[in-house]
């Protein structure tokens, strides 16, 4: 049983996407079980890209407040 970080909507296609941030990529465990878990996604049914958003950070390369602003524009305006 598997819950992303967030589920949106985008009220005018009708579809739920979900998404999930990577915050710690530079832990090797970390990392590991989560790229199995976007793995277990997609041979779920969910499409990176599409029905599952991925955003992702280390301690040396942060999320950027621009790059969720297009990704929030792109899928869900």
């Amino acid at each position: 049983w598997v819950r992303p970080d967030f589920v949106g909507l985008n009220v005018r296609l009708r579809k739920e996407i979900w998404v999930e941030h990577l915050g710690m990529m530079d832990d090797p465990a970390y990392s590991d079980k989560n790229v199995k878990k976007v793995h277990d996604y997609e041979r779920n049914g969910f499409i990176l890209g599409d029905t599952l958003l991925i955003s992702i950070e280390t301690k040396n390369h942060p999320l950027e407040a621009k790059a969720i602003e297009e990704l929030i524009k792109k899928h869900f305006l």
